[in-house]
């Protein structure tokens, strides 16, 4: 390769980089039609039991439920999409048998009972725990105001005496 050639890679990764680098929001996930409205307002729950609403805002208000949905329509296979919205079924089952009431009608701490209930090594549990997590972390709202991300190569310090110990 030689210089021109490295040179318009570079440039070509510049530009390609960043576009690459889109946050989600609600708005840009937009429908998902694996879940009905039931197992989609209890998956709702779900991801707000796991980040609930602090100083900052939780799972459900950033509509990481409408991600976790669109992940699993999207990047899944069917036999995932099925094991999922049968845990969410079980999930539902779970709280009618441990408190008399649906999963999405219980308070914050029987929810977190709830999925406590469940084995650690759970398939559906442990996808609905890393999808959470993940879609709270790569969301607008995290990436903008909480980690506030940098494009490497990140900041330029210029003037720094060399000469200090660090």
């Amino acid at each position: 390769m030689n210089r021109r050639q490295a040179i318009s890679l570079g440039a070509a990764a510049a530009v390609a980089i960043p576009a690459g680098l889109v946050w989600w929001n609600k708005s840009k996930i937009g429908d998902s039609t694996l879940f009905n409205e039931n197992r989609q307002a209890i998956l709702a729950a779900a991801v707000e039991a796991i980040i609930p609403e602090t100083g900052t805002p939780g799972a459900k208000s950033l509509g990481v439920d409408l991600f976790v949905a669109k992940m699993l329509t999207d990047c899944y296979d069917p036999e995932a999409q099925t094991l999922f919205g049968d845990g969410l079924v079980e999930l539902d089952k779970q709280s009618k048998k441990m408190f008399s009431k649906a999963f999405k009608l219980t308070t914050p701490a029987e929810r977190l009972e709830v999925l406590k209930s469940f084995p650690e090594d759970d398939k559906f549990i442990s996808l609905l725990k890393g999808l959470t997590v993940r879609g709270y972390n790569s969301s607008e709202y995290v990436m903008t105001n909480i980690r506030q991300f940098e494009f490497i190569p990140g900041r330029y310090i210029g003037c720094v005496n060399l000469n200090e110990n660090a």
